[in-house]
Protein backbone atom coordinates (compact mmCIF):
# COMPACT_ATOMS: atom_id res chain seq x y z
CA UNK A 1 0.00 0.00 0.00
CA UNK A 2 1.53 3.34 -1.04
CA UNK A 3 1.84 6.06 1.61
CA UNK A 4 0.23 9.22 0.21
CA UNK A 5 -0.20 11.21 3.43
CA UNK A 6 0.94 14.85 3.03
CA UNK A 7 0.78 14.69 -0.77
CA UNK A 8 -1.46 17.01 -2.79
CA UNK A 9 -4.66 15.14 -3.65
CA UNK A 10 -3.95 15.11 -7.41
CA UNK A 11 -0.50 13.59 -6.85
CA UNK A 12 -1.90 11.06 -4.35
CA UNK A 13 -4.50 9.90 -6.90
CA UNK A 14 -1.75 9.56 -9.51
CA UNK A 15 0.48 7.48 -7.19
CA UNK A 16 -2.44 5.23 -6.20
CA UNK A 17 -3.54 4.68 -9.81
CA UNK A 18 0.02 3.76 -10.84
CA UNK A 19 0.13 1.24 -7.99
CA UNK A 20 -3.26 -0.29 -8.84
CA UNK A 21 -5.12 1.23 -5.87
CA UNK A 22 -8.48 2.99 -5.87
CA UNK A 23 -9.67 5.60 -3.37
CA UNK A 24 -12.63 7.45 -2.02
CA UNK A 25 -12.19 10.99 -0.73
CA UNK A 26 -13.61 12.57 2.43
CA UNK A 27 -13.06 16.24 3.23
CA UNK A 28 -12.16 17.33 6.73
CA UNK A 29 -13.93 20.38 8.12
CA UNK A 30 -11.56 23.31 8.34
CA UNK A 31 -11.49 25.91 11.07
CA UNK A 32 -10.12 28.40 8.57
CA UNK A 33 -12.44 31.27 7.76
CA UNK A 34 -12.95 31.78 4.05
CA UNK A 35 -13.30 35.54 4.46
CA UNK A 36 -10.48 37.38 2.72
CA UNK A 37 -9.52 34.50 0.46
CA UNK A 38 -10.26 36.26 -2.84
CA UNK A 39 -6.54 36.30 -3.75
CA UNK A 40 -5.92 32.81 -2.48
CA UNK A 41 -6.12 29.48 -4.22
CA UNK A 42 -7.15 26.28 -2.47
CA UNK A 43 -4.78 23.32 -2.39
CA UNK A 44 -6.05 19.92 -1.26
CA UNK A 45 -3.70 17.73 0.79
CA UNK A 46 -4.13 14.19 2.12
CA UNK A 47 -4.03 14.22 5.92
CA UNK A 48 -5.06 10.62 6.60
CA UNK A 49 -5.40 7.33 4.75
CA UNK A 50 -7.34 4.28 5.83
CA UNK A 51 -7.44 0.91 4.03
CA UNK A 52 -11.04 -0.08 3.22
CA UNK A 53 -10.91 -3.27 1.20
CA UNK A 54 -8.81 -4.99 -1.41
CA UNK A 55 -6.76 -2.23 -3.07
CA UNK A 56 -9.02 0.62 -1.93
CA UNK A 57 -8.20 3.47 0.46
CA UNK A 58 -10.25 6.17 2.13
CA UNK A 59 -8.37 9.48 1.94
CA UNK A 60 -9.18 12.34 4.29
CA UNK A 61 -8.32 15.67 2.70
CA UNK A 62 -7.84 19.17 4.11
CA UNK A 63 -7.82 22.38 2.12
CA UNK A 64 -4.95 24.83 2.51
CA UNK A 65 -5.41 28.36 1.18
CA UNK A 66 -2.32 29.82 -0.51
CA UNK A 67 -2.08 33.54 -1.15
CA UNK A 68 -1.34 34.48 -4.74
CA UNK A 69 1.24 37.10 -5.67
CA UNK A 70 -0.50 39.57 -7.93
CA UNK A 71 2.15 41.71 -9.63
CA UNK A 72 5.62 43.10 -8.98
CA UNK A 73 5.99 40.71 -6.03
CA UNK A 74 3.30 42.42 -3.95
CA UNK A 75 0.18 40.88 -2.53
CA UNK A 76 -3.14 42.66 -2.43
CA UNK A 77 -3.81 43.27 1.27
Amino acid sequence: MPDVVALPLAKAREVLAESGWDCEVEYSASGYREEGTENCRPEEYVIRQLPLSDHKLKLTVAVKWRREVLQDGFQNQ
